[in-house]
């Protein structure tokens, strides 16, 4: 397991890595609610390797992912998606 450190290069204790790791995790979990509660609808202009893992990963967080890559189909998509990747 590696050693957290602040940008001076001093080492965290363990005890300021278990508060910064608590800190990042209610940040985190604010943050799926809303995504959970809103569910968006998340346009995917990604590689055909990768699609089906960014639509998972998506799903999980409660997003609603489309994947589209035809040039007519843009201007229709882009104005129902709440987002893009």
């Amino acid at each position: 397991m590696g050693t957290m450190v602040k940008s001076t290069g001093e080492k965290l204790s363990v005890r300021d890595t278990a508060d910064f790791c608590n800190g990042v995790s209610k940040f985190m979990k604010k943050y799926l609610d809303n995504v959970r509660c809103v569910a968006p609808l998340i346009h995917n202009i990604t590689n055909y390797v990768t699609a089906n893992d960014v639509a998972n990963v998506l799903l999980a967080c409660g997003a609603s992912p489309i994947m589209a890559d035809e040039e007519a189909e843009v201007e229709e998509i882009t104005t129902h998606c709440m987002g893009l990747i």
